[in-house]
């Protein structure tokens, strides 16, 4: 047998399917622990003894931000996964 071979493109496709599905099984647990990242609104307390209603403000704000970006980097991921699945499924459907 030839090393320089490549394999079957079908074979090809269904390895990165089943890559893609182990993606998108860990975006899966990574959203499930987004909610952990609002447990840095208790520094809310600390930010307004040290910095008052500024020290407030920013630390929210900052905490909310960072939860939006996880939620939207996640989603994106899951959505670009799944699409790709789909994508492979229909070439492999194909003759």
């Amino acid at each position: 047998m030839n090393t320089h071979e490549r394999p079957d493109p079908k074979e090809r496709w269904r390895q990165e399917r089943r890559r893609c599905e182990g993606y998108l099984e860990s975006c899966d647990r990574d959203m499930r622990r987004v909610p952990w990242l609002a447990s840095l609104f208790v520094l809310v307390i600390p930010a307004g003894i040290l910095f008052g209603g500024l020290g407030v403000l920013l630390s929210g704000a900052a905490t909310a931000a960072l939860l939006t970006l996880a939620v939207y980097l996640v989603s994106g991921h899951r959505q670009e996964y799944k699409a790709r699945i789909r994508e492979l499924d229909r070439r492999l459907s194909q003759p």
